[in-house]
C-alpha cells in the first residue's frame, strides 16, 4: 500500500506528466491528448486518440494508451523495459492486453526522456470492476456458462504466457498449447482481478465469445522468465505459478468477492476414488459430503479449481494441456440444456446481462 505522502506526491507528478504529455500530443494533428487514466508506484498511464488520416482524409478514430514510467526510478524503468520484451513476444495473443507501435510517435520526436510503452485501449474495464458493478446492480450469481467462458479465457492466457506467439504482422489469435514447441518459463507474479480487463466483442456472433466478452491479461511489470541454472524452479512450476492464480480468480468469480483467495490450512476432496487436500476452501463444504456454499455452481468445475488448487501440486494439478482440454469440453458441451435452467443458462440472458453489466451499471 502506498504510505499518503507518496501518494500525494506521485499524483502531482503524474499530473504534470499528465500536462507535458498534452502539449507534446496535441501539438501534433494526428492525436489529442484525452486524459490521465491511472497512476501507481512505477508509472503513469494516459488515453491518447489517434486520428488515423488517409491523403488528409479523416478515416478512423483509435484510441491507445501510453504507459510512462517514471523518470530516475531504476526499478519502474527496469520493470517497463521488461514488460516490452514480453509484451512484443506475446503479440498476436488474444487474451494479452497488445503493445502496439506508433510511427514517428510524438514522445520521441520530441526527445522526451525517460521510458514509455504504447498500448492497446480496451475500454470495458477491469474484472474487478465487472464483479463490483453486477454486485450494485443486485447480481446474486453468475451463470455457470458465463463461468466456464471467463475460466477458458484465463487458461488461453496462460498457454499465451507458456507459448507466446510473437507475431509483428498484426496477426491475432487464440492461444492453444503447442506440442511441437517447447514451453517458456514466463511467470506474471501479479495475477490478479484488477489486472485482468474486458475487450470489446460483438456478443452473439458465436463462438469461444458468443455470449461473453474476451478477457485480457495486462501489466507485466513484475513478471519474469525463469533462468537456465534456477535452482528453485522449473518451467513446469512457472505454469503452475499462473495456473494457481487463475484459480483464485475464478474463486473470486464464483463468489462474487475479489478479496477471496486460496486457504493455507486445506480441505479435503475426493477424485477418482483419491482423498486430495486442496485450498480451495473458499468454494467447497465446509467438510466432506457437507452441504456446498454454492449448490448452483458445476461440480466438474469446483472439482477443476480444486486441482488447480491442491497441496501438492507436482501430484495433483493437471497440466496446461489437459487443463485446456477440460475447459474447451466444457464450454463446448455444457449447454443451457444441460443445466435445465434456461432463465439463468441461456445465450440470450447471458448475453443481455452481460451487456447491462458492462454498459448500464452504475459505478
Amino acid at each position: 500500500m502506498v504510505h499518503p505522502d507518496d501518494q500525494e506526491r506521485l499524483e502531482a507528478y503524474s499530473k504534470e506528466t499528465a500536462k507535458k504529455f498534452q502539449k507534446i500530443f496535441d501539438s501534433d494533428s494526428r492525436f489529442i491528448y484525452r486524459d490521465l487514466i491511472s497512476f501507481g508506484v512505477a508509472g503513469s498511464a494516459h488515453r491518447i486518440q489517434h486520428i488515423q488520416k488517409d491523403h488528409g482524409t479523416i478515416t478512423g478514430v483509435k484510441d491507445f494508451i501510453v504507459k510512462q514510467a517514471y523518470e530516475n526510478d531504476f526499478f519502474a524503468t527496469f520493470g517497463l523495459k521488461e514488460e516490452t520484451v514480453y509484451l512484443k513476444a506475446m503479440r498476436g495473443c488474444m487474451h494479452i492486453g497488445q503493445s502496439i507501435d506508433i510511427v514517428d510517435d510524438p514522445l520521441s520526436l520530441a526527445g522526451c526522456p525517460g521510458k514509455w510503452l504504447f498500448l492497446e485501449w480496451i475500454p470495458n474495464g477491469t474484472l474487478a470492476t465487472f464483479i463490483d458493478k453486477a454486485k450494485a446492480m443486485g447480481v446474486k450469481r453468475f451463470p455457470n456458462r458465463l463461468l466456464w467462458r471467463f475460466f477458458l479465457c484465463l487458461v488461453r492466457a496462460c498457454c499465451a504466457m507458456a507459448w507466446p506467439r510473437n507475431y509483428q504482422d498484426g496477426r491475432i489469435e487464440i492461444e492453444t498449447p503447442l506440442p511441437d514447441v517447447d514451453p517458456i518459463g514466463l511467470t506474471h507474479n501479479d495475477l490478479h482481478s484488477n489486472n485482468i480487463v474486458l475487450g470489446e466483442g460483438d456478443l452473439d456472433i458465436g463462438g469461444e465469445h458468443g455470449i461473453s466478452p474476451v478477457l485480457k491479461v495486462i501489466d507485466f511489470g513484475q513478471s519474469g522468465i525463469i533462468e537456465p541454472d534456477d535452482p528453485y524452479s522449473t518451467i513446469a512450476s512457472t505454469m503452475r505459478t499462473n495456473m494457481t492464480e487463475i484459480a483464485d480468480i475464478m474463486m473470486q468469480l464464483i463468489a462474487m468477492d475479489i478479496s477471496v483467495e486460496w486457504n493455507k490450512k486445506g480441505t479435503i476432496i475426493n477424485y477418482l476414488g483419491q482423498d486430495i487436500e486442496t485450498r480451495a476452501n473458499a468454494i467447497l463444504p465446509a467438510y466432506q459430503h457437507g452441504p456446498s456454499p454454492y449448490p448452483w455452481l458445476d461440480e466438474w468445475m469446483a472439482t477443476i479449481i480444486s486441482l488447480l488448487l491442491a497441496a501438492e501440486q507436482e501430484k495433483h494439478m493437471p497440466t496446461l494441456p489437459a487443463l485446456t482440454n477440460w475447459v474447451v469440453y466444457a464450454c463446448r458441451n455444457r449447454t443451457a440444456e444441460f443445466y435445465n435452467n434456461p432463465a439463468v443458462e441461456s445465450d440470450g440472458v447471458i448475453i443481455e446481462s452481460v451487456k447491462k453489466i458492462i454498459y448500464d451499471a452504475k459505478t
